[in-house]
């Protein structure tokens, strides 16, 4: 008989434990996923554009595309993807074209944002299997990600930047070439997640420099100085043309941006 008992509550207990899972602890049915991936307009996959999901106030998830979240069902998401480079949001696959998508899901639920390239001047169209290409190499990715979170400091990013512009995969646009004076030219201002970004090049005079740095400043319309930044030429040769960039961290609105040299070291 007690052998019967004993029995008898282990299979009780087992039922009540599949039937009402432990207070406080979330079972299967309540998670989903929040995918977001991002497309040109004409429907290509491009890899690597920046994603962030807020619950409420609460920042729960920061990252590239293609992105996947682990979320609950029921509770309400702010997903927000942001510009970057030549890529500017365009609309979401349900054709909203604002930055800030809500979801509430009840199932897995699959985000596409799709970006206007301005550099070829796309339109949309309804190419099929679209082939992925990423637009940055990972450890890019993996820069950009630790500074934004201060886990790396402004001249180990600069570092980073600099070796995209001495590869080639950043450059200064330049326009109708004519013969360079001593100083800055073809500069530009790009905004980026929470930064930015100027990028231009520096014709040098008679003195080589080990290292000239860079102070960019951001004004308002009225000249004041809202925010500053900095950057660095290094091994520049007499009357020598490089290319440089400048990163100052903000995240508002400005008028306009300009650089000045604050130091440099004689070879």
């Amino acid at each position: 008989m007690q052998t019967y008992k004993i029995i008898c509550n282990i299979l009780c207990f087992s039922i009540i434990a599949i039937l009402y899972p432990a207070y406080g602890e979330q079972s299967d049915s309540d998670n989903t996923t929040i995918a977001v991936e991002s497309q040109r307009l004409d429907k290509k996959t491009i890899d690597g554009m920046w994603v962030e999901i807020k619950s409420g106030e609460s920042t729960t998830y920061t990252g590239f595309t293609p992105a996947s979240y682990n979320a609950t069902k029921g509770v309400a998401y702010t997903v927000h993807v942001s510009d970057y480079e030549n890529y500017i949001f365009e609309h979401w696959g349900d054709g909203d074209k604002n930055y800030f998508k809500a979801v509430n899901p009840s199932d897995n639920v699959t985000l596409v944002a799709y970006f206007y390239d301005k550099s070829a001047n796309l339109t949309q169209d309804t190419h099929e299997n679209p082939v992925k290409q990423s637009i940055f190499p990972d450890w890019v990715k993996n820069a950009a990600r630790q500074w934004i979170e201060d886990k790396m400091s402004d001249s180990d990013f600069l570092a980073a930047l600099q070796q995209l512009v001495d590869q080639k995969i950043l450059s200064a646009p330049i326009v109708n070439e004519q013969p360079r004076a001593e100083g800055f030219g073809n500069t530009q201002c790009n905004r980026g997640f929470n930064h930015v970004e100027m990028i231009g090049r520096y014709t040098n005079g008679d003195t080589p420099y080990q290292i000239i740095s860079l102070r960019l400043l951001l004004l308002d319309d009225k000249g004041e100085i809202l925010a500053t930044g900095s950057g660095m030429i290094s091994n520049v040769g007499p009357h020598e043309t490089k290319y440089f960039n400048a990163i100052a961290r903000y995240h508002s609105d400005f008028t306009s941006c300009e650089i000045q040299v604050e130091s440099k070291i004689a070879k």
